[in-house]
This record gives C-alpha cells, structure tokens and sequence, in this order.
C-alpha cells in the first residue's frame, strides 16, 4: 500500500487547539483481519448501532451508497464520502472543506509499521528515528517501547483537535483467526505459513494492541467501545449484544 509523504509544514494549515469546525470523528481501528470493513459495512446495512444510539445518527451519516464502500485513492474517498483510512490523515487536516462526521478505519498494524512515523511531528520523529528504522522492521514490530511511540505519534496529531466528539470502538479477534484472516485475503493462493510464524504474529498482535489501548486517552475521547464476534455468532460491544445472528446475517457462517 502507497503512503503519501509527509506534508509540507510550509503549507500545513494550522487549526488551534480550540477550533472545533468537525462535529464527530468516528473511528473503527484493529488488526489486519479482524473484520472492520466488513462490520462496517454490515452494520450500515443492517442498521447496528456500532457506536451505541448517542452517536448512531451520526454514523449513518458516513454511509457512501449501498452496499458501503470504501476507496484506496484519496479523492475518491473524498468525493464518495466514505470511510477514511488512517493513513489519509495529513491529507484530511489539509482539506479546507470536510464533512461534519468523519469515519477513520485504522489498521494496528500499519499503525505501528509506518503510519505512525508517518504523521508524527518533528520530535517525535527524531525518537522513532532513533530507535528504528522505517517501516518498521518485523524483528521489532513486537518492541512494546517502539510500538507505544509510533501509536502515541498518531493519536497526538493535530487533526483529532478539530472534533467536537471522538468515538473509539476496536475490533477484537485472537491472533491465530485474524492472521488467517489476513492471509486468505491477501495471500489466497498460498498455504497458512507455520506455527512459528503464527506465534510471531502474535507476539506482534499483543504489542499493538497494548500501545493502542494505552494510549487512546490522547485522543480524548467522548465514548470507547470493544467489539468483537461472539462464539455464538452474535456481535457484542463493551460486553453487551448488539446484533444477535450476527454471523447468520451477514453469511460469515458460510
């Protein structure tokens, strides 16, 4: 995946601590596989309310058609409305005119590979330089210390203190189920890598969770979820279901 350059700081355009001109930022963040754009996508279609019923109307507003889409080039995220990927965000703090109601889709693992360098300001990034190089190598994608600075790089960006509200709500699978997830995505021709790698993707998929979940107070949020697919097939956020035959539904039992 392509990822912009850092902008300009000639040509950033500068927003006060205190210039709220966005109404609600409603973020959907997780590791590779867990599942976000597909409960995204179902949870518009079925009408879920993935971010309880304070901010449901809200949601509904970044819908971009039926079914849901999402675009990789920028100005068609734009001109469609959809779901911004994380690493739009210098971008979007460039953009003069936005919606009121943002949806950011942010990968842990991207996060901590590169986009967090990515949209971290100067002293942040002489610390990251000083400890890695970037993207992150895999050897230390499990570095609990380069992971909570490459999350805590992020989560200060300037961009989040344009909103008025900020809704977190995380995506949580096992580590074995979201890597093969991620590969039967990525890689479908290929057979599932080993147990090594497994436990090394898991080593992985326990530091970025660490560093997201200790960091998410940067962003001041206004409400936090954990969402995850029950065994039973219902979608449950912060321990309460909010789609009973989630599975069924959707046709992931399939």
């Amino acid at each position: 995946m392509q990822i912009s350059e850092p902008i300009n700081q000639k040509n950033k355009i500068e927003y006060s601590s205190t210039a709220k001109d966005l109404k609600t930022c409603l973020i959907i963040a997780g590791c590779s596989g867990a599942g976000k754009s597909t409960i995204i996508k179902h949870s518009h279609t079925l009408d879920v309310n993935l971010y309880g019923q304070k901010f449901h109307e809200d949601f509904k507003k970044t819908r971009s058609g039926i079914p849901h889409q999402e675009y990789d080039d920028y100005i068609e995220a734009i001109k469609n409305g959809s779901t911004f990927e994380g690493r739009f965000i210098n971008k979007l703090n460039n953009q003069k005119q936005l919606t009121k109601h943002i949806l950011m889709h942010i990968d842990l693992k991207l996060l901590t590979a590169i986009l967090g360098h990515h949209a971290s300001g100067e002293s942040d990034r002489r610390k990251i330089a000083s400890l890695t190089k970037i993207p992150v190598p895999r050897k230390k994608r499990a570095d609990q210390k380069i992971c909570d600075l490459m999350v805590s790089s992020f989560l200060k960006h300037q961009f989040f203190s344009r909103f008025e509200n900020i809704i977190v709500n995380t995506i949580y699978t096992n580590s074995s189920k979201a890597y093969i997830q991620k590969m039967k995505r990525d890689c479908p021709e290929k057979n599932i890598k080993s147990q090594k790698e497994l436990k090394i993707y898991a080593r992985e998929h326990r530091a970025m969770y660490r560093a997201w979940e200790k960091n998410i107070y940067l962003l001041k949020p206004s409400k936090i979820f954990f969402t995850t697919v029950g065994e039973d097939g219902n979608l449950y956020s912060n321990n309460k279901c909010i789609c009973s035959n989630w599975t069924i539904k959707t046709g992931l039992n399939h």
